[in-house]
């Protein structure tokens, strides 16, 4: 079955920022407004009434899609998938001026994710029909020999926070594990297109005797709930919700005594040093993909290496050049301030949320701790390089117990593959490499039990290459 991605070179970079880059401030567009436009969309195909769903494009949508293609996708998932039986169950996601809409879309033999992005004059900027395959969080059913699922929730900042507690099955528990979300409103599983990413390194931890809670992440609840005020700080965003997840974890009687460690993803990978710096709860950490160099020089090489795929046009040429001056901007933005200028900045316009990751230099805080750290990295993750790896390795290597790994098939989402990495490639079914789930658990192990004379991993201050 063929399903068609459309728009691509519009809503390119909306994929790889929802990973990368967390979303605030007030949407122009009615959410429940938003969601009646895309059941009302959906109707308009069933009915052979497309030509109403063409009127809300923007200029650039309907340059390339028409009536005509929305009649032959529809066809197409009919034919293949037979009719429409429900529109399960539908959100909308916040992207600095955008809102998106996504519906679950139940057909007789299967189901799709149907993707809307609106734009503030609630015009729609982008479409998506992505097929829909079983998910990993229902791993837990194949292996319920091995672990067991709690739904539990904490309360910070007088915000409860839905969780879950994965723990092995039938042996001892040794180590505990907060795991931490990259950028953008993620879910306790950190869902990205049908990959379940948290769910499954949660799973495969447990089976190696290893319990972890992850829950949803702050601006998750907040774009679901308008009564959740959140400030776009890094303590709100990404510090204080780990720690005060580490906080519930430590309270519980059966886990009192066992070492607590942070596993942080993109975004939280860059402040796991900061957050393990911060309370004494924590035994070490672990980075997966997480940046060591500013989050503006990385939305620069995204662009570029975007961009390029299909080569450079000029009006990419001039969306580069302005990308580099906002980032310039980002970099001088204290100084700007104190003049009272207020210039444009990268994909998110919020001084708040560019003061506070400028705020904490990760690098420094890392090589003052005393404490283990693993630092794994994808060779072909274009979101953070190994560029990033290569300066947590030149900065830290010198540190006991603190070690680098380098998996050359796997993308950003730690996922391996032997082709370049691209937006699509996250809307496809995959799994967390095995071999870096093996790394991870054993270093965890060994890192708990520093003193025990079986040996997990063999530390190196050098970066481990995985081919």
């Amino acid at each position: 079955m063929t399903i068609k991605n459309l728009n691509y070179s519009f809503t390119r970079f909306l994929l790889v920022a929802l990973t990368l880059i967390s979303t605030f401030g007030l949407q122009a567009q009615d959410p429940e407004k938003s969601i009646i436009l895309a059941k009302k969309s959906i109707q308009w195909m069933q009915n052979d009434s497309a030509k109403l769903l063409v009127d809300y494009f923007t200029e650039e949508v309907s340059s390339r899609v028409g009536e005509k293609e929305l009649k032959e996708i529809w066809n197409s998932l009919t034919e293949n998938l037979g009719p429409l039986e429900s529109i399960d169950t539908t959100y909308t996601y916040p992207y600095n001026e955008y809102l998106l809409v996504e519906s679950v879309l139940k057909f007789h033999k299967g189901q799709i994710t149907y993707r809307l992005t609106l734009t503030s004059d609630n015009k729609i900027g982008g479409i998506f029909f992505v097929p829909r395959k079983r998910n990993l969080a229902e791993v837990e059913e194949m292996e319920s020999e091995f672990l067991k699922e709690k739904k539990v929730s904490f309360i910070n900042d007088d915000i409860e926070f839905p969780a879950k507690i994965t723990l092995p099955k039938g042996q001892a528990i040794k180590a505990l594990v907060v795991l931490v979300h990259g950028s953008g409103p993620n879910d306790m599983d950190e869902t990205i297109g049908p990959n379940k990413i948290f769910a499954q390194i949660a799973h495969t931890l447990a089976t190696q005797g290893i319990a972890s809670i992850r829950y949803d992440k702050r601006t998750y609840l907040a774009s679901r709930n308008s009564k959740i005020k959140i400030t776009s700080t890094m303590e709100d965003v990404v510090i204080s919700d780990a720690i005060a997840a580490a906080a519930f974890l430590r309270n519980i009687d059966s886990l009192k005594n066992i070492p607590i460690f942070v596993v942080g993803h993109s975004l939280g990978g860059h402040f796991m040093p900061v957050i393990i710096s911060q309370s004494d709860l924590f035994s070490g950490g672990v980075s997966l993909a997480g940046n060591s160099r500013p989050l503006e020089d990385l939305i620069v090489e995204q662009y570029q290496y975007l961009f390029a795929q299909a080569g450079l046009t000029r009006e990419e040429r001039k969306e580069i050049k302005k990308i580099k001056k906002e980032a310039k901007n980002v970099k001088n933005l204290e100084k700007d301030l104190a003049k009272g200028k207020i210039k444009p900045l990268p994909l998110i316009n919020d001084t708040t949320y560019w003061l506070s990751m400028m705020k904490y230099d990760v690098i420094q805080i890392a090589q003052n701790l005393n404490k283990p750290m693993l630092f794994l990295q994808g060779g072909r993750d274009y979101q953070v390089s190994s560029k990033d790896l290569e300066l947590w390795h030149n900065s830290l290597k010198n540190m006991q117990k603190v070690d680098f790994i380098l998996y050359h098939e796997l993308n950003h989402l730690m996922m391996p593959g032997s082709i370049k990495s691209y937006p699509e490639e996250y809307e496809i079914q995959g799994v967390v490499s095995d071999i870096l789930l093996k790394d991870l658990s054993n270093w965890l192990l060994n890192s708990a039990f520093p003193e025990s004379k079986e040996i997990y991993f063999n530390h190196s201050n050098l970066i481990q290459v995985i081919d």
